[in-house]
């Protein structure tokens, strides 16, 4: 059981020891479900379906693209640990079809979570930066005032007022990543 989908779930077979035979009478069978004159749905949506159907057909009907699509599967299953991808595999095992750029994508992601659990993830340096840009407003500040500058005063006034701006912006981008994960 992998985390992510690939050409044999968008045939709904299994990966293992499938023969051709059973590929080719799943890709009838799907092929004729979702025909634009019997499916349920839009056109649109059914020749979207049709279009990842065939394409699947193509990679595992092939056996030098199957091979790629295996080497493929057992690269990603290498990378990523069971625990991270079971929560994603249980949602997206609810969608039917992934073309094979929504394939690589899925896979990315799951990467990103995994190491984002490890804490791997890139450090936000955002207050880092704020609060170096207020130490150059005070200096500036100082500056000014010794020197009767008022430019200087002026400027350094502009980088404090847009320092609490630029706070609350970071604090509202952290807070809804963290909503949205």
């Amino acid at each position: 059981m992998s985390g992510f989908r690939t050409h044999y779930d968008n045939l709904k077979i299994p990966r293992h020891n499938v023969s051709d035979t059973v590929i080719r009478s799943a890709y009838k069978a799907l092929i004729q479900k979702y025909h634009p004159d019997k499916f349920d749905g839009s056109a649109q949506e059914a020749l979207r379906i049709t279009k990842i159907i065939n394409h699947s057909y193509e990679i595992l009907i092939n056996p030098e693209k199957r091979a790629k699509h295996d080497l493929w599967i057992n690269q990603q299953e290498a990378k990523f640990k069971e625990k991270a991808t079971q929560y994603y595999y249980n949602q997206l095992h609810d969608q039917n079809f992934y073309t094979e750029k929504e394939l690589y994508v899925i896979a990315a992601n799951e990467l990103s979570l995994e190491l984002k659990e490890q804490g791997v993830m890139q450090k936000d340096y955002r207050f880092y930066y704020s609060g170096a840009m207020i130490t150059v407003a005070i200096v500036l500040l100082l500056i000014g005032t010794l020197n009767h500058s008022s430019m200087l005063m002026a400027v350094s006034f502009m980088l404090l007022f847009i320092q609490p701006i630029y706070i609350t912006y970071v604090v509202a981008s952290r807070l809804i990543n963290a909503f949205y994960e």
